[in-house]
């Protein structure tokens, strides 16, 4: 099957970027070429707080929790990063989750997962399902959302685990699909 050409130019800049080929590439090659590109200002919320809570392993698990400006606030969206399962973290995403904040009035939770392969699957879903709302305090109506690569397979999975517990999905937003 030929090329899409309008896949060329990305993959030309791609290349013009010096990045490790994905398919020979270590992870931590891979993981240093991610930096988030700081920004001068970024994006305000009313809030951003980053909190610590035992992970589905029992370790550290980093959650940045920002809040919109409003007084309507009665979701809670969940945010599991994308990056394959292997890279990504709350740095990467910053100004996306502040964005989505502002834009759907919903709280946002960023879970900071664990990767791959230094932490063998299901450790990633343990710590997404780890962040539940009922161990953050919040109220009963939220959304979940699962964003980029890894993550439309975390947020189903999360909602299926969901049953054991008593709170509410009332929505799932994904960026973008898994293909194969």
């Amino acid at each position: 099957m030929p090329l899409d050409p309008e896949l060329i130019p990305v993959l030309q800049g791609y290349e013009e970027l010096g990045l490790p080929d994905l398919a020979h590439a270590e992870p931590e090659d891979f993981r240093s070429t991610m930096t988030a590109v700081p920004l001068e200002q970024p994006t305000t919320v009313a809030g951003v707080a980053n909190r610590t809570i035992p992970g589905g392993d029992g370790q550290d698990l980093a959650l940045r929790i920002y809040t919109p400006e409003t007084d309507t606030c009665a979701s809670l969206t969940l945010f599991f990063h994308g990056g394959g399962w292997v890279i990504g973290d709350l740095e990467i995403h910053d100004e996306f989750c502040r964005r989505l904040c502002i834009g759907s009035g919903s709280i946002i939770v960023a879970v900071d997962y664990s990767l791959a392969p230094e932490h063998k699957y299901p450790s990633g879903l343990e710590d997404c399902y780890a962040g539940q709302p009922g161990r953050l305090g919040t109220p009963p109506a939220w959304a979940l959302k699962g964003v980029e690569l890894s993550s439309p397979a975390i947020a189903p999975a999360v909602i299926l685990l969901r049953r054991y517990v008593c709170w509410l999905v009332i929505g799932q937003v994904l960026k973008s699909a898994i293909s194969c």
